[in-house]
């Protein structure tokens, strides 16, 4: 999409879409961070150009083999966007994207969280502003995930039937179970 005007540039920017720039007359369009050496009239002067990705559209509706089970839990990836379910009887769903792991004290400092409305369309959540019930259903829900992956490669490569893996769990049982 091809954005024409800085006010489109800043709300494509806090959407969390990917900007690109380039000279007018020119297809070689470099991506537009922190590193872009481009001033701040250069958005209004006319000889650069803007575009930006779309945000995908989710198919609704969202299908999953799941119980709800659990408050919350991962359903699929799609398009580069991680798809969580929040809730059991009202369930909301949400779509993370993760530019990288975040640290402990922020677990979503490098995630942008988007709401899928009912027409699939994603809507930037404000992290600042999402309640906190949201917050911890997604993270647990992520973490989960990521055991999920992190056991299953362990059990591929074989590692739960070594023998190193059997003693250690033969001598690290709870005292009444010897």
């Amino acid at each position: 999409m091809i954005l024409n005007s800085a006010d489109q540039i800043f709300e494509a920017l806090l959407n969390g879409q990917s900007v690109y720039w380039c000279e007018c007359g020119s297809d070689d369009w470099s991506p537009l961070n922190d590193r872009t050496q481009i001033n701040f009239v250069d958005f209004y002067t006319g000889f650069l150009q803007f575009k930006a990705d779309e945000l995908p559209v989710v198919p609704m509706p969202i299908e999953f083999n799941s119980t709800h089970r659990y408050f919350s839990e991962y359903i699929k990836t799609f398009e580069g966007l991680e798809i969580y379910r929040v809730g059991k009887t009202r369930a909301s769903y949400f779509a993370l994207r993760v530019k990288s792991s975040g640290t402990i004290s922020d677990y979503f400092c490098n995630t942008q969280i988007y709401s899928i409305q009912s027409n699939g369309s994603l809507k930037k959540m404000d992290k600042s502003l999402t309640p906190q019930w949201i917050l911890d259903g997604l993270e647990n829900a992520r973490v989960a995930m990521r055991k999920n992956k992190r056991h299953q490669v362990l059990e591929s490569t074989g590692f739960f039937a070594s023998e190193d893996y059997k003693n250690f769990k033969r001598n690290n049982r709870p005292a009444g179970v010897r």
